[in-house]
């Protein structure tokens, strides 16, 4: 992967967490020192893992009408226009998938949780 894709995507996680939270705040905001972390890097960091520590085959991306959501515990899915795009488990996919194939700056999107099941 690209270094401009992974600035890519982190923008782009920046941009979905600002929507999804109703603020305007930037990755370093509120670091006070090198040490310091906020929400947005803690919540990054949470899908980051959650994609080392899972199987390639929850990378797959699908269309919403060829799948069961019952069968899943977590899938988000990308909307344009009120329209699904594609779902997956994992958010780092979903990311990957705006920066390579969407105008993202110029494009309405989002990404909602479908399914988030807790245990």
């Amino acid at each position: 992967m690209s270094d401009s894709v992974l600035t890519d995507i982190i923008n782009i996680f920046v941009k979905h967490y600002n929507n999804t939270n109703d603020t305007h705040i930037n990755m370093f905001s509120g670091l006070d020192s090198i040490c310091d972390t906020n929400a947005i890097m803690e919540e990054l960091l949470e899908h980051i893992e959650q994609y080392k520590n899972s199987p390639p085959e929850c990378y797959r991306l699908f269309g919403f009408d060829e799948i069961d959501i019952n069968d899943y515990e977590q899938l988000f899915g990308i909307i344009i226009d009120d329209n699904m795009l594609c779902v997956c488990e994992l958010m780092i996919p979903l990311l990957k998938y705006i920066a390579q194939n969407i105008d993202w700056n110029n494009t309405d999107w989002k990404i909602i949780p479908i399914a988030i099941k807790h245990g």
